[in-house]
């Protein structure tokens, strides 16, 4: 086992543990890392209501269901139970 799976595998409950490995994270950023297609940010803005905690990780869309209860989304079609 390598020392990088060894890490991967080990349970760090402290940052002192985190930073004795933070060089083969270095290493492994300046191998993979690549600049960003587009330099335009693709998040969502916030929303300032009641419920936005609750909305910041759902994509909501208005859905019809059909007489026998069925919808579709992305080329699928789902029976609502």
């Amino acid at each position: 086992m390598s020392r990088a799976e060894k890490v991967a595998t080990k349970a760090v409950a402290t940052p002192r543990p985190a930073f004795r490995h933070a060089p083969i994270r270095l290493k492994w950023n300046e191998k993979f890392a690549v600049e960003p297609s587009e330099t335009v940010s693709a998040y969502r803005p916030l929303t300032k209501t009641e419920d936005g905690p609750d909305l910041l990780l759902a994509r909501r869309k208005e859905r019809v269901l059909s007489m026998v209860l069925t919808f579709s989304y992305g080329g699928t079609k789902y029976w609502a139970i």
